[in-house]
């Protein structure tokens, strides 16, 4: 969890390995935010009634709305979100490996059995991981399960 009890639309972003962008949207789908009449994506009524916000005054002389972090995480996770941050269970390595893509740029390592090994972010990067752990699979060298 965040160690900030509100957190911008960034910040929140980062707990999901999405941009602010995605997460806006993703808070358009859950009711928490929606278009003003001049077309601005604000918090809804029930995102301020539910103290899901709070508006600060910042720096370039406008309000900015923050997001209480334990709710939002606790709705965007209920709408099948997941987060890259969150504590996992440790899973044995067992190859062989494939990869499993759980956002826009989230991606877990998985293990034959459909165990989570790894999480990261980024395609690119996390497809040569997937390599070299199956290139050490194949010689022997990556299976935590054998004695």
């Amino acid at each position: 969890m965040s160690k900030s009890k509100y957190l911008n639309l960034t910040d929140l972003g980062k707990l999901f390995g999405e941009t602010s962008h995605t997460v806006g949207a993703w808070l358009l789908e859950t009711d928490l935010r929606t278009r003003s009449v001049d077309g601005k994506r604000v918090p809804t009524s029930k995102a301020f009634e539910e103290g899901f916000i709070t508006k600060v005054y910042g720096e370039t002389g406008h309000y900015n709305y923050l997001w209480d972090a334990e709710k939002t995480i606790a709705v965007l996770e209920a709408a099948g979100r997941e987060r890259i941050d969150t504590p996992a269970v440790v899973h044995p390595l067992a190859g062989p490996f494939s990869l499993k893509q759980t956002s826009s740029n989230a991606y877990q390592i998985v293990n034959k059995d459909g165990t989570c090994s790894l999480r990261g972010v980024g395609k690119q990067n996390m497809d040569e991981l997937l390599k070299l752990m199956n290139l050490a699979h194949k010689h022997g060298k990556l299976d935590c399960t054998k004695k």
